[in-house]
């Protein structure tokens, strides 16, 4: 988004893809400095992450994916404990807020309350703080 230095990727259908996962790479990876130290990616084993286009485009910018085993993405994923937690915590508080000044402006004589959805920018800016607010260490 313009008003944050984050990466969005979005697809109409809500679907991940190989072309979303291309461009997640890429972002993310794509510009390091040569020589490259060698990157192992831990994913799962949806179909998008397995193209024959992403293992040679990750192949060719020394990024190794490797297949997290079935049904141990929580154990292999130390994010999920150590920063998706509190981040996602953020997040949660950042929308039950909102969800409050509806309510506060919400006049209640006869008319129905209509919850409106955060802007994306919005939402944009409540990941942007909450990121920021992990510490470096724990990343």
């Amino acid at each position: 988004m313009a008003d944050t230095d984050l990466q969005l990727y979005a697809n109409p259908t809500a679907w991940w893809n190989a072309g979303i996962h291309m461009e997640f790479i890429n972002g993310n990876f794509g510009s390091r400095p040569q020589p490259r130290q060698p990157i192992l990616l831990l994913v799962d084993d949806f179909s998008g992450h397995w193209t024959a286009e992403v293992k040679a485009y990750a192949a060719s910018i020394d990024v190794h994916l490797m297949k997290a085993p079935p049904s141990c993405t929580a154990v292999s994923q130390p994010a999920d404990i150590a920063w998706n937690r509190p981040f996602k915590s953020y997040l949660r508080t950042a929308w039950v807020e909102k969800l409050r000044e509806q309510l506060r402006a919400h006049s209640g004589q006869g008319t129905t309350f209509k919850m409106k959805a955060p802007g994306r920018s919005l939402v944009c800016k409540w990941i942007e703080e909450s990121w920021s607010g992990l510490s470096r260490t724990t990343i």
